[in-house]
């Protein structure tokens, strides 16, 4: 929907919200730049909010792990 309102094929968005978990691969901030050059040049800015960091901030939860496997035997 954002390159559609960039593009004024829809009504365009006052702004554009990134929600930046802190913990985003690199290819997302590369797109995230790519977003914000688009934008800009369709008076759309893109802005970025967040809490933190989702790794650092979120509860270490321990899951035990157990491994099943399936069996079949030859008839």
């Amino acid at each position: 929907m954002f390159l559609l309102a960039c593009d004024g094929e829809i009504p365009p968005f006052d702004a554009a919200l990134f929600a930046d978990t802190g913990w985003e691969p690199k290819q997302v901030y590369a797109q995230l730049d790519t977003a914000r050059r688009i934008g800009a040049r369709a008076g759309i800015p893109v802005l970025t909010v967040s809490s933190g960091n989702i790794r650092h901030d979120a509860p270490q939860i321990r899951v035990p792990v157990r491994h099943h496997a399936a069996v079949r035997e030859e008839p």
